[in-house]
């Protein structure tokens, strides 16, 4: 098998630089930034173009054709450099400045063949290794054209392209087919979750949250930068971004704040609830640990006849959830105040009711949380025989050593 560089059986066009001035609201001319490249699936987000103006004389080879592959020349995180999307229709874009257009010599190589080289984990490895620290973020052209690839006869590549549509479709399917088990689980759940709260929502009156506890907002000293330490007798932060979505509990920070930091802030105890309140508004969690919030989140102070976990399920409910969605609306930062928190309608039945429903939606949360673990297991069992696949039938070198 013979093996080319990639300037031998390709020619990159780097992609159009333009002015703010030249984009207009909508044309003909849509442009291909690096937003429209689906990263995980390596195909085209066909929306949210940037136009240009049509009057702009833009020369032919910024513009694609069928079969031609794009790639990320330059990205904000460099896990994305390198990925690329193929041009299947006759849709004509412009190739915006972040990206390049490779377009293949189909008389030596094949378009398919070639874009599932360059999907290979081998050959993305090989071009991040290859990018210095120096242009992290910055693909230079170079680097591609010496890349070397092994390329068969046209009519062997094509039985390759056949075989790996139909193997990687495979794959894509049962990707597709497990994550509507996710979605489906998902719906389960609150299906479930709607059922419990409507039964007690018609035994049991409705009263403003702000009868069942007292709310309170987080605070930040400020610069905050000035009362980060990783001193020992720092005192936990507590960030939003310290905790996925759908978990329940803070069981630990990544920051510490300085005592006189704290003395600034709001502080929360192992046991309370706290609720962020702005983004990604509306979502509670139960505080595993001590420590102080700044003002992104709310505490929520329980009455004494609410219990903890039943007024975490209830925040979390589609009956509470529609109702921080509709408060929300509106905002151009989407966001709840306190006053506007205070008005949301809550079920607050006897103890007895409420530790009966936080132990059923319990349950049914652990058998939900261990079939999600199941799917997103087999999704990513999934993706790594994708990626061996490729391995399987491609090997990948560069003739550069300067990098």
């Amino acid at each position: 098998m013979k093996y080319y560089s990639l300037s031998e059986c390709v020619s990159i066009q780097r992609g159009l630089t333009f002015k703010k001035s030249d984009v207009v609201d909508n044309s003909n001319f849509r442009v291909l930034r690096s937003n429209n490249i689906d990263y995980e699936t390596y195909s085209f987000i066909d929306k949210d173009f940037s136009y240009l103006n049509p009057n702009l004389e833009i020369e032919d080879k910024y513009f694609t054709k069928k079969n031609d592959i794009i790639i990320c020349m330059s990205t904000g995180s460099k896990k994305h450099l390198g990925k690329t999307a193929l041009v299947s229709s006759n849709s004509k874009y412009v190739v915006g400045g972040f990206l390049s257009k490779i377009s293949a010599n189909e008389e030596i190589i094949n378009s398919k063949y070639f874009f599932y080289f360059l999907k290979n984990p081998k050959t993305i490895k090989l071009i991040h290794s290859s990018v210095s620290s120096m242009t992290i973020n910055n693909l230079r052209k170079d680097v591609l054209n010496n890349l070397q690839i092994p390329v068969p006869s046209l009519r062997e590549q094509e039985k390759i392209v056949e075989r790996l549509d139909k193997v990687l479709h495979d794959v894509d399917i049962a990707i597709e087919t497990t994550e509507k088990n996710i979605k489906n689980i998902e719906d389960l759940y609150l299906s479930k979750s709607v059922n419990i709260f409507d039964s007690l929502a018609e035994s049991f009156d409705n009263i403003y949250l702000n009868d069942a506890c007292k709310v309170e907002r987080g605070s930040s000293p400020r610069p905050i930068k000035q009362f980060i330490t990783n001193d020992v007798t720092g005192v936990n932060w507590i960030k939003i971004g310290d905790i996925k979505e759908g978990e329940k509990y803070v069981t630990q920070t990544k920051e510490k704040i300085t005592i006189a930091g704290s003395k600034k802030s709001r502080q929360v105890k192992k046991g309370d609830l706290i609720l962020t309140n702005s983004m990604s508004y509306g979502r509670p969690y139960i505080m595993d640990i001590d420590g102080y919030i700044h003002d992104g989140w709310f505490v929520l102070r329980l009455s004494e006849n609410v219990e903890t976990e039943y007024f975490y399920y209830l925040l979390s409910s589609p009956f509470v959830q529609k109702q921080f969605h509709s408060l929300a609306a509106g905002s151009v930062v989407k966001n709840i105040s306190g006053d506007l928190l205070k008005k949301t309608k809550v079920i607050i039945p006897t103890l007895d009711h409420q530790l009966q429903t936080s132990e059923k939606l319990t349950e049914i949360s652990k058998n939900t949380n261990r079939f999600m673990e199941i799917n997103n297991l087999k999704i990513n069992k999934l993706k790594i025989l994708k990626s061996s696949i490729l391995n399987k039938f491609f090997s990948v070198e560069s003739t550069s050593t300067n990098t």
